[in-house]
């Protein structure tokens, strides 16, 4: 899980990657093509995860 300000980004086995703000509410969420096993990372305007079909996602959360 990574933390950006006030929201959470988590990915899950079920090849989604999920934003959740901190008070619960899930903001949005996107599906990969594979089970993500390691944390997305955050960066100025977008969040990087790995799935383990092979890509790493670019995902924008402006």
């Amino acid at each position: 899980m990574a933390i950006d300000g006030d929201t959470l980004y988590v990915g899950g086995v079920d090849h989604r990657v999920y934003a959740i703000g901190l008070d619960g509410d899930q903001q949005w969420r996107v599906e990969t093509g594979g089970e993500i096993y390691a944390p997305p990372t955050t960066a100025s305007d977008r969040v990087y995860v790995g799935s383990n079909d092979g890509r790493l996602y670019a995902l924008d959360v402006t």
